[in-house]
């Protein structure tokens, strides 16, 4: 159990929390939980129920239920007059209690006699008044029930996940659902410190913390208000966003060069003060006064002039493609650039070579944006490689089953190709984790099955393979996957377990029982190319230390 009696004090009053608030206090408590499990923020994409089931902890909304379940007997209890008058004016928190309470039951209805506390609210109070610590052990029982209850969703969730990218194949490419696709998400990062990002505000963050570079959009203006359009905006973070938004004002303080000294910006002592005297009291005021001349708009690309020079002096002294290449690859990685702004710098420097710089070139145009494209592409930086987002996991779990009912009723009109019938007579079990050979095994109820018809040969390679560490562990997802996928790849991967052999078998008449070893077995593999395999993992299935 985790004790946040610091972080939650005051918690069980709190009301009429704000949209960012209550933002906040979920991302602090998740960042939390976070840490607790291990979870390295910049690579685990994970979604919040996944960080809950692996802490099995309450959510930051259910935190605060309990607190206000729990804190009602403690208002129940003082006996106070002037506490219920006050909690009869607080319309809100009742409001909130109110919520809390039919959540409570929700959890609990099927486990026990209270009925709904919208209707039979007396019989809660009763319970609330008579007997205090078992109103806490309900509420203790109803937080559980709701972790236990996620952590059953998610499982059921993930489930649908993992059977419909199996599924998802034998539809069309037009049949298939978006939320199944895999997408590539936004990079950022640094080449210099070879740090990719979450976000451009994180990438931004850490080239001004850094590395000292400030945003251009600092330099056009010094005070809250808009030289453009002349709106005050009381703090220097508002007008910031204003500016990055409009492209209006952007482009004409671009145009008229300004270049403002460098104040105290979005989160600085002086931002703080004008945020607690004016912010959220006044919206954005129109101001008057003189206005230069009116000059022309100029959008000015977001790109780092001194590397475009170093990069066409390379160009126009390089003679072979993979020698600048190289080149170019070092230049990025020593300078102190943002992946985004080295992406525009390249696209720029790009667009400005013409089919006419083949004369004074020794390496053809074309070949050299091939070169700048391949710089551009994140594959080429390891430190920018990433793994794709399932987004199929955020879907919740009614889109799900709509999902794997559009493949049902798809694969019910025949869109699966039937199997032939495999041919030759001899069929082969490969049964791993079988164990020491004994009566009422499952290779001992084969044979008594196979005994009785004569349409094949079925014989039984029972395997124990637990003695070893890797390939023997059942409780291992990559040991399943590596028996269950790769049939072909099994006989060459047993002759590196040390001391495997095949346990004997008693031959029964009508099965041909083989007493298997491993070399024998490999041959069996690479030659039976018409024989179906099949992988029992059923008796003895366990995990072996």
């Amino acid at each position: 159990m985790l004790i946040l009696s610091k972080f939650l004090y005051g918690a069980d009053s709190w009301v009429a929390m704000d949209n960012a608030t209550q933002q906040n206090f979920h991302v602090t408590v998740m960042k939390l939980y976070k840490r607790l499990a291990r979870v390295k923020a910049d690579y685990d994409h994970l979604t919040d129920d996944e960080i809950l089931t692996k802490v099995h902890l309450p959510s930051p909304s259910e935190l605060l239920r309990r607190a206000r379940l729990r804190y009602f007997v403690t208002l129940v209890k003082a006996e106070h007059e002037d506490a219920w008058t006050l909690l009869a004016r607080d319309s809100a928190w009742r409001q909130l209690l109110e919520e809390d309470m039919v959540w409570m039951w929700k959890q609990l209805y099927h486990t026990s006699e209270l009925k709904d506390p919208r209707e039979h609210y007396p019989q809660w109070f009763l319970v609330v008044q008579t007997c205090p610590k078992h109103w806490k052990n309900l509420v203790k029982r109803a937080c559980e029930h709701c972790m236990q209850q996620r952590q059953r969703i998610l499982h059921v969730r993930n489930l649908h996940c993992r059977a419909l990218q199996l599924l998802w194949r034998f539809l069309p490419e037009h049949l298939q659902p978006e939320v199944g696709k895999q997408q590539i998400p936004a990079v950022f990062g640094c080449t210099q410190c070879r740090l990719r990002c979450k976000s451009k505000a994180g990438e931004d963050a850490h080239l001004f913390k850094r590395h000292g570079q400030v945003s251009r959009l600092r330099m056009l203006c010094d005070h809250p208000t808009c030289p453009c359009c002349l709106k005050h905006f009381h703090t220097m973070q508002k007008l910031k966003g204003h500016v990055r938004h409009s492209a209006r004002c952007r482009e004409t303080l671009d145009g008229r060069n300004m270049d403002c000294p460098l104040v105290p910006g979005c989160g600085s002592t002086d931002d703080a003060e004008r945020e607690l005297t004016h912010d959220r009291l006044l919206p954005p005021i129109q101001c008057e006064g003189p206005q230069p001349p009116e000059t022309r708009r100029r959008q000015r690309p977001d790109m780092d002039g001194e590397l475009y020079d170093k990069l066409i002096d390379l160009i126009a002294d390089a003679h072979a493609i993979h020698d600048l290449y190289t080149s170019m690859a070092d230049i990025i990685s020593d300078r102190a650039i943002s992946w985004t702004r080295l992406r525009s710098t390249l696209i720029f420097l790009e667009d400005t070579l013409t089919p006419e710089d083949n004369a004074i070139l020794h390496i053809e145009v074309e070949t050299i944006k091939q070169l700048l494209r391949r710089l551009a592409d994140p594959e080429q930086w390891p430190f920018l490689q990433q793994d794709f987002v399932d987004h199929s996991r955020d879907a919740d779990l009614a889109t799900l089953e709509d999902h794997c009912d559009q493949v049902r009723r798809h694969l019910a009109q025949g869109a699966l190709t039937v199997v032939p019938r495999p041919l030759g007579r001899h069929r082969v079990i490969l049964h791993l984790y079988s164990g020491r050979r004994r009566r009422g095994d499952v290779q001992h109820y084969l044979d008594q099955l196979s005994s009785n018809q004569t349409q094949f040969h079925l014989h039984i390679v029972s395997l124990d393979i637990v003695i070893d560490k890797i390939y023997g562990d059942a409780m291992r997802s990559d040991t399943c996957d590596f028996w269950l996928k790769t049939p072909s790849g099994v006989a060459t991967s047993l002759q590196c377990l040390p001391g495997l052999r095949a346990n004997p078998v008693e031959n029964q008449g009508s099965p041909i029982a083989w007493h298997v070893r491993v070399h024998w077995f490999g041959a069996a593999m690479r030659t039976a190319h018409h024989t179906r395999y099949s992988a029992l993992m059923g008796a003895g299935l366990r995990h072996h230390p």
